[in-house]
């Protein structure tokens, strides 16, 4: 005999597809996937660069 399911808010279900939506692009053109990609290779640089941003910068 089934069972009428306790809930039915989709509490349960689990997204398994696109897990690193992150690394989903969505460009148009590819010359935004290289803006894009220079963009983040510049951040990453700074970021491992361990400069800080100028004291001003936020005033």
């Amino acid at each position: 005999m089934l069972q009428k399911p306790k809930n039915l808010n989709f509490d349960d279900i689990k997204q398994e597809n696109n897990e690193q939506i992150s690394e989903m692009r969505t460009e148009e053109t590819y010359d935004e996937i290289r803006l894009n990609d220079e963009i983040e290779a510049r951040l990453a640089a700074f970021e491992a660069s361990d400069r800080d941003f100028h004291d001003d910068l936020f005033d």
